[in-house]
């Protein structure tokens, strides 16, 4: 199935604003330790959206990863 651009534009924008908000939150509510820094803010948001990953079959891993490589993604 292939989308158009404004569905995969306001599907990165949902994803990465899921993460945020969450994240936000966190240091609203002092879950997210005071002597954290850019690094491990920026792996925690990481580890959010690989939690959020859909799994693909081995013919479509292979195509994402040459696409990845091809187009330096």
């Amino acid at each position: 199935m292939i989308e158009d651009k404004a569905w995969k534009i306001e599907l990165v924008r949902q994803i990465a604003q899921s993460i945020s908000d969450r994240m936000i939150e966190d240091i609203r509510d002092e879950r997210i330790p005071p002597e954290w820094g850019g690094k491990q803010l920026k792996q925690l948001f990481a580890d959010r959206a690989a939690r959020m990953v859909s799994h693909m079959d081995r013919k479509e891993r292979a195509g994402y990863n040459n696409t990845v490589i091809v187009e330096n993604l």
